[in-house]
């Protein structure tokens, strides 16, 4: 069934079934803010408050990756079409 990936604040990403409307995962990705969020194949790409990307395995929620960017804000993702 459907999955909604959910960025909540400085609590990390939660997962929820949208069918049966029930939280189904969640892990604290981060303390930072979290404000953006893209989904790329089977990864969570997430820009927080603290500068990093983190990449984020979506079917069980580990953490791949930590890429520093910048030392503030995170604000919007965007990736192409060839994954760039």
């Amino acid at each position: 069934s459907p999955l909604l990936y959910i960025g909540h604040n400085y609590r990390g990403v939660h997962v929820v079934d949208v069918q049966t409307k029930k939280e189904v995962a969640s892990t604290a990705v981060t303390t930072a803010a979290i404000y953006s969020m893209v989904l790329v194949g089977q990864q969570l790409w997430i820009g927080a408050g603290d500068g990093v990307v983190y990449v984020v395995d979506k079917n069980d929620l580990t953490t791949l990756a930590k890429i520093r960017l910048s030392n503030q804000n995170i604000r919007q993702l965007c990736v192409t079409s060839d994954g760039r």
